[in-house]
């Protein structure tokens, strides 16, 4: 069965192919109100820490959890405000689900002719989304150097020609540099010391498909197959893209493991080895795909001491 995140990819794509998703009139409310860019400041939220005293922030189940996901940037606008991809509280969304969640929103951030950005009313978002460990982002890139710190501001509905999200909404310190980062929420565990050794070897590669039998006679994706070098114990983990599939697999000086194999079709478009540890091995963030389509997604995976297993909503506990 689909996870419920690609569920609400093939929703997005159906309401593209209707002509749904693509046009801000036929998402936007006819009573919201068009704020400028420079006014989308009246709308940010006060502190959560502020709010907690009203029950408006949905944080009772955040005590031993932690959130960690991609952070995504808005290219059209310059300014310190990045976004993560939020995750519906009800697992399964039929299609007039997604269409009724469209119209939640109660005023225009932004609009240009190919993007569109709704706020989503905060008790309305505690209501229908999973907020946990969303107050505020430790933000790092992908070698795990910290880079600074980032508030939350809003939920927003993100309507594009290509795919639409709903989305946190976080203000950074400072303005990320180009290239992959990620941010924790509720950090209660700080990535380690400790480069890890990512390289390519094509003889490994090869003798790991054989070994476990992975087909890559028609693999389209951005790498066969990667390696990394874990510092702390000299084991390997080797990742890689099959036909339709992505796999993990451990190797220590004895022995080598198949620890992870997607279990719906899936490859590795990139991921971030991040070094919080699970049962002795890392935290993977990946940014995954469906094959031979442009459908996307995140997920976070972490060692259960015999297998990489997806956390649900890229929330982990300690």
């Amino acid at each position: 069965m689909l996870s419920s995140q690609i569920k609400i990819y093939r929703l997005l794509l159906l309401s593209l192919m209707i002509g749904c998703a693509g046009s801000p009139d036929s998402t936007a409310p006819s009573s919201l109100s068009h704020d400028s860019l420079a006014a989308a400041h009246d709308t940010i939220l006060p502190p959560l820490v502020e709010e907690k005293g009203s029950k408006m922030i949905d944080t009772l189940p955040t005590t031993t959890l932690s959130y960690i996901g991609v952070i995504e940037d808005f290219y059209f606008v310059d300014n310190k405000e990045v976004y993560v991809v939020l995750y519906f509280k009800k697992d399964s969304l039929t299609y007039e689900d997604w269409k009724e969640a469209k119209n939640w929103g109660d005023s225009l951030i932004y609009g240009d002719d190919e993007n569109e950005r709704t706020r989503i009313p905060l008790t309305v978002a505690n209501a229908n989304f999973d907020m946990r460990g969303l107050d505020s982002l430790s933000i790092f890139d992908e070698d795990n150097a910290f880079i600074c710190q980032a508030d939350f501001v809003r939920v927003e509905y993100l309507n594009q020609n290509i795919s639409s999200y709903f989305i946190a909404v976080f203000e950074t310190e400072k303005r990320l540099s180009s290239g992959p980062h990620y941010g924790i929420g509720n950090m209660l565990k700080s990535p380690e010391p400790g480069d890890f050794k990512v390289f390519k070897n094509s003889t490994l590669t090869q003798k790991l498909t054989e070994e476990f039998e992975i087909s890559q006679e028609y693999i389209g994706s951005a790498f066969k197959g990667l390696h990394i070098l874990l510092p702390q114990t000299g084991d390997t983990l080797s990742v890689i893209n099959s036909d339709m599939y992505a796999y993990i697999l451990h190797a220590t000086a004895d022995t080598t493991n198949l620890c992870f194999k997607s279990n719906e079709p899936e490859n590795f478009g990139a991921f971030i080895v991040i070094p919080i540890y699970k049962n002795q091995l890392p935290l993977i963030l990946t940014v995954s795909y469906l094959p031979e389509s442009d459908m996307m997604w995140n997920k976070l995976l972490a060692f259960d001491g015999a297998h990489y297993q997806m956390k649900e909503h890229q929330r982990v506990t300690w």
